[in-house]
Protein backbone atom coordinates (compact mmCIF):
# COMPACT_ATOMS: atom_id res chain seq x y z
CA UNK A 1 0.00 0.00 0.00
CA UNK A 2 2.49 2.56 -0.76
CA UNK A 3 1.14 4.21 -3.38
CA UNK A 4 -1.88 5.29 -0.58
CA UNK A 5 -1.39 9.07 0.35
CA UNK A 6 -1.11 8.17 3.98
CA UNK A 7 2.13 5.93 3.31
CA UNK A 8 3.06 8.82 1.23
CA UNK A 9 2.62 10.98 4.04
CA UNK A 10 4.23 8.30 6.99
CA UNK A 11 7.67 8.34 4.12
CA UNK A 12 8.19 12.37 4.02
CA UNK A 13 7.39 12.19 7.86
CA UNK A 14 10.35 9.91 8.61
CA UNK A 15 12.41 11.63 6.11
CA UNK A 16 11.60 15.55 7.82
CA UNK A 17 12.40 14.12 11.36
CA UNK A 18 15.63 12.11 10.52
CA UNK A 19 17.97 14.71 12.20
CA UNK A 20 15.65 14.55 15.21
CA UNK A 21 15.91 10.77 15.07
CA UNK A 22 19.54 10.66 15.34
CA UNK A 23 19.85 12.86 18.12
CA UNK A 24 17.92 10.66 20.07
CA UNK A 25 20.24 7.77 18.99
CA UNK A 26 17.36 6.24 17.41
CA UNK A 27 16.37 5.17 13.89
CA UNK A 28 13.10 4.79 12.18
CA UNK A 29 12.65 2.80 9.77
CA UNK A 30 9.61 2.24 7.25
CA UNK A 31 9.06 -1.56 5.91
CA UNK A 32 6.88 -1.79 2.76
CA UNK A 33 5.60 -5.01 1.79
CA UNK A 34 6.59 -4.04 -2.27
CA UNK A 35 9.14 -5.19 -4.32
CA UNK A 36 12.04 -3.00 -3.87
CA UNK A 37 11.86 -1.39 -7.48
CA UNK A 38 8.32 -0.63 -6.74
CA UNK A 39 9.38 0.93 -3.25
CA UNK A 40 12.57 2.56 -4.88
CA UNK A 41 9.74 4.24 -7.13
CA UNK A 42 7.45 5.51 -5.19
CA UNK A 43 10.13 6.79 -2.96
CA UNK A 44 11.93 8.81 -5.94
CA UNK A 45 7.72 9.95 -6.99
CA UNK A 46 7.23 11.62 -3.74
CA UNK A 47 11.25 13.11 -3.50
CA UNK A 48 11.96 10.91 0.12
CA UNK A 49 15.48 10.38 -0.45
CA UNK A 50 17.16 9.56 2.76
CA UNK A 51 14.84 7.57 4.99
CA UNK A 52 15.26 3.77 5.49
CA UNK A 53 13.09 2.49 3.53
CA UNK A 54 12.78 -1.56 3.37
CA UNK A 55 11.35 -4.41 1.09
CA UNK A 56 9.42 -7.13 3.18
CA UNK A 57 8.28 -8.46 -0.26
CA UNK A 58 9.98 -11.76 0.31
CA UNK A 59 9.26 -14.13 1.82
CA UNK A 60 5.74 -12.19 1.68
CA UNK A 61 5.66 -10.48 5.36
CA UNK A 62 8.86 -11.77 6.39
CA UNK A 63 9.77 -9.02 8.55
CA UNK A 64 6.62 -7.51 9.26
CA UNK A 65 5.43 -10.80 10.95
CA UNK A 66 8.97 -10.67 12.83
CA UNK A 67 8.43 -7.18 13.78
CA UNK A 68 4.90 -8.46 15.15
CA UNK A 69 3.00 -6.40 12.77
CA UNK A 70 1.72 -8.60 9.82
CA UNK A 71 -1.60 -9.29 9.36
CA UNK A 72 -1.71 -13.07 7.48
CA UNK A 73 -5.45 -13.07 6.99
CA UNK A 74 -5.32 -10.21 5.18
CA UNK A 75 -2.03 -10.33 3.40
CA UNK A 76 -0.61 -7.11 4.94
CA UNK A 77 0.96 -5.47 8.18
CA UNK A 78 -0.60 -2.67 10.23
CA UNK A 79 0.28 0.60 10.21
CA UNK A 80 2.71 1.11 12.73
CA UNK A 81 5.53 3.16 13.48
CA UNK A 82 8.60 1.36 15.05
CA UNK A 83 11.82 3.35 16.76
CA UNK A 84 14.48 1.18 17.29
CA UNK A 85 18.02 1.91 19.67
CA UNK A 86 20.56 2.71 17.17
CA UNK A 87 22.91 0.77 18.84
CA UNK A 88 26.57 1.87 20.20
CA UNK A 89 28.53 3.87 17.66
CA UNK A 90 32.30 2.67 17.30
CA UNK A 91 34.97 5.69 17.20
CA UNK A 92 37.06 3.85 14.66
Amino acid sequence: MAWTPVCANQMKTLEKNLEDFGKARTVAVGVRLDSVPGKTARSRRIEVEHARLLSGFRPHGGLAAQLGVFRAADGFSERANIVADAGERSSS
